[in-house]
């Protein structure tokens, strides 16, 4: 952002320099009365003295001034239209970082979920075992106890 508000500056000051350049080069040329290219003068014949060509060239001064002061505005509008492009991407930078940290903290919570969930497997696959043995125990402990009722009734009735 700073480097495009140091460019505008730069195009600001730049419009500036040219607008006093065309300036000062019509002054020059309406002093020496040269003719040239770029910016011509305009002559008209009339039966008076050089009183018209000066209003011409007077208009011509002020049409030279108000395409300046056109370009002035346009660069102006530029300048903003730059300015409002660069808010817009520090904007949308902000939310391109704030939505890299949710997926980081997506992400995360589901390494926290799948390392969890692997925990629980352990667990459940530990206390099967354990329900399995203890299961066995009891069926254990039944068949003696059956076994030694068995042997009390058979004693008992021999």
């Amino acid at each position: 952002m700073n480097i495009c508000q140091y460019l505008l500056g730069e195009v600001q000051s730049l419009a500036k320099d040219l607008r006093k350049m065309e300036k000062e080069y019509y002054n020059k040329r309406k002093e020496i009365g040269g003719e040239d290219e770029i910016f011509p003068v305009r002559k008209e014949n009339t039966a008076a003295s050089g009183d018209v060509g000066l209003s011409g060239e007077a208009a011509e001064l002020q049409e030279m001034e108000q395409m300046a002061a056109d370009r002035d505005v346009e660069i102006q509008n530029l300048v903003k239209g730059v300015n409002d492009l660069a808010v817009i991407f520090k904007e949308l930078s902000v939310l391109v970082i704030d939505q890299g940290n949710i997926l980081d903290r997506i992400d995360y919570n589901i390494e926290q979920a799948v390392h969890h969930t692997k925990k629980a497997k352990e667990k459940l696959v530990s206390s099967e075992k354990y329900q399995k043995s203890r299961i066995r125990s009891c069926i254990c402990c039944l068949i003696a106890s059956i076994v030694v009722m068995v042997i009390l009734l058979i004693v008992k009735h021999s």
